[in-house]
């Protein structure tokens, strides 16, 4: 398990990239307070078995999954085309995860934020 840093582009919109995370990788969490739409793209390989959660805290030592609509997880396989899906819950930070997979599990996370 590796953090994954991440690349971060702040102006009137924010663009945060974790590349090429593997299974079991933790992106580093990072704040958008500012930003009040958020979305994440998803990209890349599934391997067997692979999934990405997306994650929130607002204390920096728990990070519950988020969700989509406040009841759908935000547990992602990007399948041949990618995937993008809203972030609902508006933490203090976000992250990726990457929970199951193989030596096959390749993903780029880019998360979108709006003021």
């Amino acid at each position: 398990m590796a953090t994954i840093a991440a690349v971060i582009e702040n102006g009137a919109t924010l663009k945060v990239t974790w590349p090429n995370m593997q299974n079991g990788d933790v992106g580093e969490a990072v704040s958008y307070g500012a930003y009040a739409d958020r979305s994440i793209q998803v990209r890349g390989a599934d391997g067997v078995g692979g999934n990405l959660r997306i994650e929130g805290s607002n204390d920096g030592v728990e990070f519950p999954t988020l969700t989509v609509d406040g009841t759908t997880a935000l547990n992602l396989t990007v399948g041949s085309t990618g995937v993008i899906k809203n972030v609902c819950e508006d933490t203090a930070t976000i992250r990726p995860h990457v929970t199951a997979g193989n030596g096959s599990t390749l993903y780029t996370v880019t998360l979108h934020g709006r003021q």
